[in-house]
């Protein structure tokens, strides 16, 4: 029996074939994947509100757009940009609080979200600070600190 002497260009053909389609297909697969959570940053594309330590005079408060964490000299750092009121100064300044000061973090999907709960808050500090007059200052001849209401 003679050997055919084609059968190994075929199948070596076919093989590379094979293998480029393998390749081509895991580079699409690649690109439709989003990349996995970066499982040192949890924060990653968030919006966080952080509450640092220190007594009521000295507590801070910062919003900041895309967190992430940095080690400065064996400090560890929570940075990202200041996001606040479209008016405010501090509007995309970059911040770098000390993580060990850092005393409540609360996270957000985005910056609409920020601004419709920040929108909310000073809804309700609003509220609270005209029934707090209402009890200082029952009477209608002194005039008030706060907006009234809309009624």
């Amino acid at each position: 029996m003679k050997p055919n002497r084609w059968i190994v260009p075929v199948a070596g053909t076919a093989l590379v074939g094979l293998a480029a389609s393998f390749a081509a297909r895991s580079s699409l697969d690649a690109e439709e994947k989003k990349p996995p959570a970066d499982r040192d940053n949890p924060f990653a594309g968030k919006v966080v509100v952080v509450l640092e330590k220190g007594d009521v005079g000295t507590t801070g408060l910062a919003a900041l757009e895309n967190p992430a964490f940095l080690e400065i000299k064996g400090q560890r750092f929570l940075t990202g940009k200041r996001v606040g009121k479209p008016e405010s100064a501090w509007n995309g300044v970059k911040a770098y609080l000390a993580f060990d000061n850092v005393a409540s973090i609360y996270e957000f999907d985005n910056v609409e979200a920020f601004r419709e709960f920040e929108e909310k808050v000073t809804e309700e500090t609003e509220a609270a600070g005209r029934l707090f007059e209402d009890m200082i200052l029952p009477n209608p001849a002194i005039p008030r600190v706060l907006p009234q209401a809309d009624e």
